[in-house]
């Protein structure tokens, strides 16, 4: 299987996510999991934290990021769409938390985070929701934090 984000993205409805995950869950995970490629961009973020700072992982499908964050030392938790992603996740980042949850209603209280990072989930996002999923994003991130 190839995975790009032209053939997983803008799917739509959280349940389609949720049942192509749920296929190529191992797959994905057994492809990407250790691919740090993109680490330079996390890098940017993390520049702009407090050490131990809390961090989101909004859509962190095996975790790659989440482990990334926790291995530099910040408070990484991650949340996903597809219990099959979360279950890799747990896996392989026992360390960090994980949790079920769709990012266009994040149970966080206001300002939870002291930066917010959604690697290659905010594809999965129609259009018309990405307003809202931002806004969530927003609104867990303390003033002044980072994403």
């Amino acid at each position: 299987m190839e995975y790009h984000g032209a053939g997983l993205g803008a799917l739509g409805e959280p349940e389609h996510v949720k049942q192509l995950y749920s296929v190529i869950a191992q797959d994905y995970t057994d492809r990407y999991f250790g691919d740090l490629s993109d680490a330079p961009i996390v890098d940017e973020l993390i520049s702009r934290l407090p050490p131990g700072a809390r961090v989101l992982d909004a859509g962190c499908g095996p975790g790659t990021f989440t482990r990334y964050l926790s291995n530099k030392g910040f408070l990484a938790e991650g949340i996903d769409l597809s219990p099959a992603m979360l279950a890799a996740a747990l896996e392989g980042v026992p360390q960090c938390s994980f949790r079920e949850m769709d990012m266009r209603s994040l149970a966080y209280h206001d300002g939870a985070f002291a930066g917010v990072l959604a690697a290659y989930s905010l594809i999965h996002i129609p259009t018309t929701d990405l307003p809202r999923v931002l806004g969530e994003l927003h609104r867990v991130l303390q003033p002044g934090g980072s994403c």
